[in-house]
């Protein structure tokens, strides 16, 4: 089972300082997750993270200790319908986005868990590469066109939910449409 991460941290460098993290497993038939840390030290958030990430959060709503907010999702992944033999693929598309769940779990991650995450950028490229030698398209053509599919739905999920950027649980969400729409494209293409 696949299961699509984001996490919104105080910069982009430092995966300790996890302010929010959204998830949501391929089917989308399953609930997401989305939790907000309510005890982060906003002095060392970013430029960027102050003007564009703190105004999207909802601490009202989805606020949560990182304590509260550790325990909640290990529950949300308990919940998951998996068999014990089914494994737990974390998709991101920056390692940040592990290495912030990884640090919040405090390692107690999910016995099924695979302890590697699935860079979905790096796989759009790998499938490009792959359905260029079986077509008559060259790898540098293919890897283009699939990482503009992806873009084009990100783009296109979050116009038609009328937000922008900079949310964890909307990134994830557009993040798992435009992942399974280059695929699908890729799929078609070979």
């Amino acid at each position: 089972m696949r299961i699509f991460i984001t996490a919104l941290c105080t910069d982009f460098i430092r995966a300790d300082n996890l302010i929010s993290l959204g998830l949501a497993p391929e089917d989308e038939t399953l609930p997401s997750a989305y939790i907000e840390i309510t005890d982060v030290d906003k002095s060392e958030c970013s430029k960027y993270v102050t003007e564009n990430v703190l105004p999207m959060l909802d601490h009202e709503k989805f606020g949560l200790v990182r304590e509260q907010a550790a325990a909640v999702v290990q529950a949300w992944f308990a919940r998951l319908p998996y068999r014990a033999r089914d494994s737990l693929t974390i998709c991101v598309d920056h390692l940040s986005s592990w290495e912030a769940l990884i640090l919040l779990l405090d390692k107690k991650i999910p016995l099924s868990m695979n302890l590697e995450p699935f860079d979905i950028r790096r796989d759009v490229a790998t499938r490009a590469v792959i359905a260029a030698a079986k077509g008559k398209h060259d790898s540098a053509w293919m890897i283009k066109c699939a990482q503009q599919k992806y873009t084009a739905a990100f783009n296109s999920f979050m116009v038609d939910l009328g937000v922008t950027r900079s949310h964890a649980l909307f990134d994830v969400m557009a993040c798992r449409y435009g992942y399974l729409s280059a695929v699908r494209w890729l799929t078609a293409n070979t």
